[in-house]
Parts: C-alpha cells; structure tokens; sequence
C-alpha cells in the first residue's frame, strides 16, 4: 500500500467501511505521527553507515473495538499504515484497509484488491500500454470488417440490405 496513490486507497477503504459481518466498523486513530527518518548508507570507503540524509513519514495506528458476536470483547484489533511524506489521509487510509484485511480472513477478495489496483505505478503502466502497440490490432479488426462486409454484398440477394449482424 505504501506505493498506492492516495485516492485509490481512499476509495477502496470507504468503499469497504462496512465489516464482513455487514456491520458498519467504527475505527478510532489511536495515533497520528509525522516523523523524519535516518537515510543511512554503508560508506564505501570506510565500511560504516553514515547518515546522508533524512525523509520525512507519516505514522497511523487505528484502533477498532471487537464487539462482534463471535468476537473477544475483551480486545481490539489494530491497524497499522505508514507512508513517505505528510500525508495523513494516506497513512489513515492504510491503516483502516489493515483492519479491514485483517477482519476479512480471506472470504472476500480485499486484500487482492488492495494490492492489484492501488499501485499507480502498475495500474498507468496497464492503462498506458493500451495506447501504443494496439493499432496494429485495430487496423486488423477494421480490415477484417470490410471484408465481411464485401462478402455480404457479393451474396445473392436484396443488395439494398446488409446482412443480419452488420452496420453500414
């Protein structure tokens, strides 16, 4: 998740407010945090880390009360999400789609989903390819219709009327 764009991750949480049970799951945040982590690279020289630098994060646990009929009422479950940036509605986001995929257990196809259609880099990459190698198709397809065409034309018959299945 932490590749995801934001809004997919967004869409797919509200999406998947409601638990597998069919009941509405309310998550708490137990903490938002904003940090900035070490960058530290082995010194190629020297054979030790050295700090290069620092990223900034954003932290999220959320916290939903298990209240379920067939869950312990004397725990919670805990969801964890953390992204690069300050971006608390992603971090958010992450955390509450951990909960959900949790809670799931695999009767559903969360957590695939989550996985397969977040990633933006993935997803463009699809989406992008279908613009160039598929004229190539295209044209086929096109050349294949008018010959169809032509042969319907070629047959006996009222010409003034296409055959059944064709468009002018």
């Amino acid at each position: 998740m932490a590749r995801a764009e934001t809004g997919a991750l967004m869409n797919l949480w509200y999406r998947n407010v409601l638990g597998p049970d069919g009941y509405l799951h309310e998550i708490t945040l137990g903490e938002v945090r904003h940090l900035r982590l070490p960058v530290t690279i082995m010194h190629p020289h020297l054979g030790v880390p050295v700090t290069i630098g620092q990223i900034r994060a954003t932290e999220v646990e959320a916290i939903e009360d298990l209240n379920g009929i067939e869950e312990d009422r004397t725990k919670f479950d805990v969801g964890y999400g953390m992204c690069l940036g300050h971006n608390e509605r992603k971090a958010i986001a992450m955390a509450n789609l951990d909960i959900a995929c949790h809670r799931d257990h695999g009767r559903s196809s969360l957590e695939q989903s989550v996985l397969l259609t977040t990633d933006g880099l993935d997803a463009s990459g699809f989406l992008e390819h279908l613009k160039l190698p598929h004229y190539v198709t295209f044209r086929s397809m096109m050349e294949r219709k008018q010959a169809m065409r032509s042969a319907a034309e070629m047959q006996p018959g009222d010409s003034s009327q296409p055959a059944s299945g064709m468009r002018q």
